[in-house]
């Protein structure tokens, strides 16, 4: 069973969060993300479709982005609200399960930067459209991408993020060395915190206990000098 770190030490996936429907606005979605990353860095954005590595536990890696990113830009298009399941033919946002209704009630829920970002002439849900935990969404400022001004739009969006987004983001090479992580008090809370294989973790935790402990025998000995029976 897949277990979230605690938030407050977790090693973000990426500062910025974007939620989408594929089949509503995905084209909007990847220019979005290719510019942001221009702007903030390669891995200061979470996109599902280029930010989860071949064989890993999709729901998982979503999950804990959404339970650890600064921002979440929720992309808003004219379906965003009506997308059924071809299966039952029910709506999306009425299944507790559905992924984006998920991970958008988990930012609103930490109370995080989130965004709405209405896609050309997209409008945000009224109350009645909306599940009761995702309708603290319209108490949120909105922000416009428009087809025929988008590179202006998304200029002036990656902008207004700044403040939430350390800037030094754009100089990271590497997911785990990110400055806009929360920092970390010592060696042992980062050894928790990191999102690693459990076992792994657990012979890394068991070789520094052993470690320390020869460490400490040595120095007694050192200092109280070596005594044969």
């Amino acid at each position: 069973m897949y277990v979230l770190p605690d938030s407050r030490y977790a090693v973000p996936a990426a500062p910025i969060f974007i939620s989408y429907r594929r089949r509503d606005t995905l084209m909007s979605a990847w220019y979005l993300c290719t510019e942001l990353r221009r702007h903030f860095g390669e891995h200061a954005v979470f996109m599902d479709l280029n930010s989860i590595e071949s064989g890993a536990l999709w729901p998982s890696k979503v999950q804990f982005a959404a339970h650890t990113c600064q921002v979440m830009l929720v992309l808003i298009g004219p379906q965003w609200a009506t997308v059924t399941d071809p299966i039952t033919n029910l709506r999306r946002l009425d299944d507790p399960k559905d992924v984006l209704r998920s991970e958008v009630a988990t930012a609103l829920a930490r109370g995080i930067l989130v965004v709405p970002v209405l896609v050309d002439d997209a409008r945000l849900p009224s109350a009645d459209e909306l599940p009761d935990d995702l309708k603290p969404l319209r108490d949120r400022e909105a922000r416009r991408i428009r087809s025929d001004q988008v590179q202006d739009d998304v200029a002036r969006l990656g902008k207004s993020l700044e403040p939430a987004v350390s800037p030094r983001a754009q100089v990271v090479a590497e997911p785990v060395q990110a400055s806009y992580a929360t920092p970390l008090a010592g060696a042992v809370p980062f050894i928790f915190a990191v999102n690693v294989n459990p076992e792994a973790r657990d012979v890394l935790i068991v070789a520094i206990v052993v470690l320390g402990a020869l460490l400490i025998v040595y120095m007694y000995y050192k200092s109280h000098g070596w005594q044969g029976a």
